[in-house]
């Protein structure tokens, strides 16, 4: 290598201050040597290229006689005709340094978008708003255009036609997703879609090089995203993680801004590069314990952007650096972006395809469970069926009838309901639907019951039938009934009455739950004919479409709920009109104790262990 010159020698050569040859040489317009963090060098070439830019000049006299210095130069006559002047030269030349937010932008635009077309749950609450039809258009819009911006950053042309029109098409889609967010009161998500907005808008106003607009980008995210995060914590759903999570989160968010704040300003001293890697590592952290959260509530494009923002965290570390020479890194820098891009798509598929395998596993499993509720149904149907059969069929029960033996009749029907455990009440009727006895006595507002559906059906059959439900008045307090009607024959074959027996649809639910998982979180639903609930569990409300979706799909099928938030299973109980379903959260399956969630996690921190490896490999290269 020939001589080389400090920075103080050529300022005092060429006659500027040491600030503007830094800042030269950072923006590329003097091409130096970097010998260690902030400190260059100027080839003899280079500043003999320089020193006779400034004698065509004739500012020699700016510089001091005792500073002068000697320089050697090689330059042809031709060569020193084709240099401009050194002041066109040094305040001319265009920044050709890429601006590193706009890589974040089509980076972004790409992962969230392939994200959002493979994954079932992208955001909360769109089903609840019928918005969902604009979900297609916005997951390709964000790829496609991505993609472009990606290629418009590697041809470096952020002042053609083309780069304005992919900024304008992903700018629409953030907005649409902004308020689609915030109409689904994700809060959280749709001012992260703000924040990007106000930021692109800047950047297509000032054209700002280098890491500036993304640092613009991170202040506002990192102070703003915590705030908001802590009086709107309910779109995290942290009371779903752990009850632990809930008081670390203050103390996590605060310290995310201090780390943040402190990675900043480090990064814009030239001599805290312990600062810079300590506030990194803490921000990276948090940023991870986020995007873990995110994950298991299977919210995966944003997940996979906090990891994105976290590696750009990285990128400007050695940003300015591998831009000194755009020209000849250029495809360094495409091929870094296109690592980071390739190994997203790895870890999206392959979450793709565990999610999708451990679905089909969970399906067999809550059919398998289905199958066993249907026989726990039907035989509790039958059961009580033949009980309240043999009770009317009874040779001494209607003896009892026909002689007003009171007392027989009514220790008969007292013995069955003792010793049976599938009754809540039977009821005995005559003919014209009075009531004649009811046990355990009640009091029951409505004597006649021959307005009731099943007392009409049994009437004119004759044959034993399963009501839907109703709702009597007991006690006078109105209650769910759903019950088995039996026949009252004479000898004859004529009709002399219905025995009732009441059923105790909560007992046929306590043993369906006990075949669920309760860590699992799945319930059953027990839904009639009319449409109307017999079983589900206290906190669960279903919508009249869901209900729908239930009952006109006689065969069994495997599904997802409207808002994609649970898969079930269900199928209609065997001679009867009945629907039963069972439920399980899809978040829940992806559990801390489950060994899939843990080979998620090994997918999620190799390719990122991976991406911090490959930088690093290029940071030692300048």
């Amino acid at each position: 290598m020939g001589k080389t010159y400090t920075v103080k020698e050529v300022a005092d050569i060429l006659g500027y201050s040491t600030n503007s040859i830094y800042t030269f040489l950072k923006e590329g317009r003097i091409t130096g040597i970097r010998v260690g963090r902030g400190r260059y060098r100027v080839s003899q070439e280079e500043l003999g290229k320089l020193f006779h830019l400034k004698e065509t000049q004739e500012i020699q006299a700016t510089v001091p006689p005792q500073k002068s210095i000697s320089v050697e130069t090689n330059l042809t006559e031709s060569s020193i005709k084709e240099i401009p002047s050194l002041s066109l030269h040094l305040e001319k030349t265009e920044d050709i340094r890429p601006s590193l937010f706009d890589w974040f932008i089509s980076l972004t635009s790409i992962v969230t978008g392939f994200s959002m077309i493979l994954f079932v749950k992208n955001f909360e609450e769109f089903s609840k708003v019928s918005l969902s039809q604009f979900f297609i258009p916005i997951k390709i819009n964000l790829l496609m255009a991505g993609i472009g911006l990606f290629v418009i950053n590697y041809l470096h042309q952020a002042k053609k036609f083309w780069y304005k029109v992919f900024y304008l098409i992903i700018s629409i889609n953030f907005i649409g997703n902004a308020l689609l967010l915030f109409i689904g009161k994700d809060i959280n998500g749709a001012f992260y879609y703000v924040i990007a907005l106000f930021v692109m808008l800047l950047q297509l106003i000032f054209k700002q090089k280098g890491t500036i607009t993304f640092k613009i980008f991170i202040t506002i995210l990192t102070v703003s995203f915590p705030i908001i995060l802590f009086f709107n914590p309910s779109s995290i759903s942290i009371n779903q993680t752990s009850p632990s999570h809930f008081y670390l989160m203050p103390a996590i968010l605060i310290t995310l801004v201090i780390s943040m704040i402190t990675f900043l300003w480090a990064c814009c001293r030239k001599r805290s590069g312990a600062l810079n890697w300590i506030s990194f590592i803490f921000v990276s952290m948090i940023l991870v314990y986020l995007s873990y959260i995110y994950s298991t509530q299977l919210y995966w494009s944003r997940s996979l952007n906090f990891i994105l923002v976290i590696i750009f965290l990285l990128v400007t570390s050695f940003w300015d650096s591998i831009c000194q020479n755009y020209k000849e890194n250029q495809r360094i820098i495409a091929n870094i972006f296109a690592d980071i891009i390739l190994i997203f798509f790895v870890i999206i598929s392959l979450i793709w395809i565990i999610q999708n395998n451990l679905k089909a596993s969970v399906e067999q499993a809550l059919i398998n469970k289905l199958t066993f509720g249907q026989n726990i149904v039907t035989s509790a149907i039958d059961s009580s069926k033949d009980k309240i059969e043999a009770l009317s069929n009874n040779g001494l029960f209607k003896e009892a009838l026909e002689k007003k033996d009171l007392i027989v009749r009514d220790e008969l029907i007292k013995n069955v309901f003792i010793y049976s455990s599938s009754f809540r009440r039977l009821v005995l009727t005559d003919k014209d639907g009075n009531i004649l006895i009811n046990y355990p006595q009640a009091n029951l507002l409505v004597q006649d019951i021959s307005f009731r559906d099943y007392f009409k059906e049994v009437r004119s059959t004759k044959k034993t039938y399963v009501s839907d439900t109703y709702e009597p008045v007991i006690n006078g307090v109105k209650k769910k009934v759903v019950s088995i009607n039996s026949p009252i024959l004479d000898s004859q074959n004529n009709f002399n009455g219905i025995l009732v027996g009441s059923l105790d649809t909560g007992l046929i639910a306590d043993h369906l739950r006990q075949i669920t998982i309760r860590k699992n979180k799945e319930y059953f639903i027990l839904i009639d004919g009319t449409n109307q609930l017999i079983s589900a569990p206290e906190n669960i409300e279903l919508s009249s479409n869901e209900i729908k979706h239930l009952t006109n799909n006689p065969d069994m099928e495997e599904s997802l709920d409207l808002d994609n938030k649970l898969i079930q299973v269900h199928s209609k109980i065997k001679d009867t009109n009945w629907t039963l379903a069972i439920r399980r959260p899809l978040t829940n399956i992806y559990n801390p104790n489950n060994a899939t969630n843990l080979l998620l996690n090994l997918i999620f921190i190799f390719p990122g262990l991976l991406i911090v490896y490959l930088n690093i490999i290029h940071i030692n290269k300048y």
